[in-house]
């Protein structure tokens, strides 16, 4: 077990080592030393600014839900649906409204463009 003399002489060796490192290279010591005071300054501006999330916190504004829905008010919205029910076919009216027959020219690219992955399918294949 080291003595308090040992310790006390190792601490000695040790700083006397870092001074002369200081003494070599005292520009690198000063950046350093200004990085470290500049580290030392962002910490404290850091640790005084508030967070948004303490701005924020519900014991400073407590907020309280009072009604759990509303509808709207406006006049201009005639039928507001919290769901509806769907058909399971379409009718011959909602077809006429919905659906537009594709033409000859989109059905020939969709055939190629078809053909081209066919092709590139069976070459691919062993």
């Amino acid at each position: 077990m080291l003595n308090l003399k040992a310790i006390q002489q190792q601490s000695k060796e040790i700083f006397s080592k870092i001074k002369e490192i200081i003494l070599e290279h005292k520009i690198h010591s000063l950046i350093i030393l200004c990085l470290l005071c500049l580290l030392l300054l962002l910490c404290v501006i850091m640790s005084f600014t508030k967070k948004d999330d303490d701005l924020l916190n519900e014991e400073v504004y407590p907020y309280k839900l009072i009604n759990s829905y509303e509808l709207p008010i406006d006049k201009e919205v005639d039928s507001y649906y919290f769901s509806r029910e769907t058909d399971e076919s379409w009718t011959n009216e909602d077809a006429l409204q919905w659906f537009s027959e594709p033409d000859g020219i989109i059905l020939d690219e969709l055939e190629s463009k078809n053909t081209n992955k066919v092709t590139d399918i069976l070459e691919a294949a062993p």
